[in-house]
This record gives C-alpha cells, sequence and structure tokens, in this order.
C-alpha cells in the first residue's frame, strides 16, 4: 500500500472524491450481486430440501407397501 500513497498525494480533492464515489457505487453493485447470488442459493437449497422430502416420503411409501402388515 506505500507505493499508492505517492500517487493519492499529488491528486486533488475533486479527484478523490470522485474516486471514493466509483469506489462506493461499485460496492452498491458488489452488494446488489451478492444478494442475487445469496437468493438464488436459498431458492436452491430450499429446491433440493424438497426433492430431499420427496425423494424420502417415496421410499418410505416403498417399503411400507413391501413390508407385511402385522394383525
Amino acid at each position: 500500500m506505500s507505493e499508492l500513497k505517492p500517487y493519492y498525494a499529488e491528486m486533488s480533492k475533486e479527484e478523490l472524491i470522485k474516486i471514493i464515489e466509483h469506489q462506493h457505487q461499485e460496492l452498491l453493485i458488489i452488494d446488489a450481486i451478492k444478494n442475487e447470488y445469496k437468493k438464488h442459493l436459498e431458492q436452491v437449497i430450499v429446491y433440493h430440501s424438497v426433492e430431499n422430502y420427496r425423494d424420502t416420503v417415496r421410499k418410505n411409501r416403498e417399503v411400507a407397501v413391501t413390508t407385511p402388515q402385522k394383525n
């Protein structure tokens, strides 16, 4: 980081403000992308949970059909 200090030292206050504003906009965009990925991941997790539940129910029903009932 020390090599960046002289570069920023030569910049005007307005230039530094523009850089900060640009970086802030980039962070907002990255945060929005992160939120979309998070939402998608949650949907995938829910989908797979439901699929696993359905598979378990199906297997249990198959076992119940093939298992003789005790009277």
